[in-house]
């Protein structure tokens, strides 16, 4: 039963990449974190006792689908970003190393999502130096997000 639930996953975000705009990204994001919620829940469960090594982490499940949706729509990045970010704000820094991991700019990434979450620039900087980015050019990137907002 869990495989199945995580092939829907990743088939909820083929659908999206299909039927595009970001309002449907959106809605597809909300249904993959209830998704990743509910096969968490499942292997929680089913943990009969401490020598059980079944484990499923709502948050690697999230970042991997931001990773998936990068991958399939690669000129749509963006896009996948902000609905990811909108969708679960609780996965902030899952999204955006994820987003960093498929290959989209670290710069972009991380000036992006703080013009989208303009009070989450701490999750946002964690995720960025989760995966690997210079502090340097994270708070550079930060700085250039906030600028933007105000600017608007």
């Amino acid at each position: 039963m869990k495989k199945l639930l995580l092939v829907a996953i990743g088939g909820l975000l083929s659908s999206a990449a299909l039927a595009g705009g970001v309002d449907h990204l959106v809605s597809e994001f909300q249904k993959v974190d209830r998704e990743c919620s509910q096969v968490s829940d499942a292997f929680k469960v089913e943990k009969i006792s401490s020598e059980t090594k079944n484990s499923f982490d709502a948050n690697a499940c999230y970042s991997w689908a931001v990773k998936t949706g990068m991958a399939e729509q690669p000129e749509n990045q963006k896009a996948v970003l902000m609905a990811a970010l909108v969708a679960s704000r609780q996965h902030v820094s899952d999204v955006i190393e994820g987003a960093i991991v498929a290959g989209m700019a670290p710069m972009v990434a991380v000036a992006r999502a703080n013009e989208i979450l303009p009070n989450h620039s701490d999750e946002i900087a964690r995720g960025a130096i989760i995966a690997g980015v210079d502090p340097v050019v994270v708070t550079e990137a930060t700085a250039a997000g906030k600028r933007k907002v105000e600017n608007n």
